[in-house]
């Protein structure tokens, strides 16, 4: 399918819940977006996810590069699940990245395995 609108990516704070969500959109079509908590020591990229038909072109990349590049100086982390998004315009049963995709996916954005007490599959860039 080809896609004429330039991507948008937009930036929504929500500092009582001390989280912020990166979304990009082609016209009025939500194509990816990031989930990000502000914790006390690092930041947690909670959730990412790109529409089905807008996967393998960069989307997800410019979107945790984005991320990178606001949070200079904070460790960030990202637990691995791979998950079917249940978005309201998307298809369901549209899995994303397995979990060894995903693995190499963040190792190759600077990400390494950092497990702790409670999760195993758990990724960690230093600042």
């Amino acid at each position: 399918m080809q896609h004429t609108a330039q991507p948008m990516l937009t930036r929504e704070i929500y500092e009582q819940d001390m989280e912020t969500w990166y979304l990009m959109h082609e016209g009025e079509l939500l194509t990816g977006y990031v989930k990000v908590l502000d914790g006390d020591d690092e930041i947690d990229v909670s959730e990412i996810g790109v529409h089905p038909e807008h996967r393998r072109q960069g989307l997800a990349s410019t979107l945790l590069k984005t991320v990178l590049a606001d949070y200079p100086d904070a460790p960030i982390v990202a637990s691995l699940q791979p998950f079917v998004a249940q978005m309201e315009h998307w298809p369901f049963a549209s899995p994303g990245l397995s979990l060894e995709e995903l693995k190499a996916w963040f190792t190759r954005l600077g990400f390494q395995h950092a497990p702790n007490d409670i999760e195993y599959d758990r990724m960690r860039r230093l600042p």
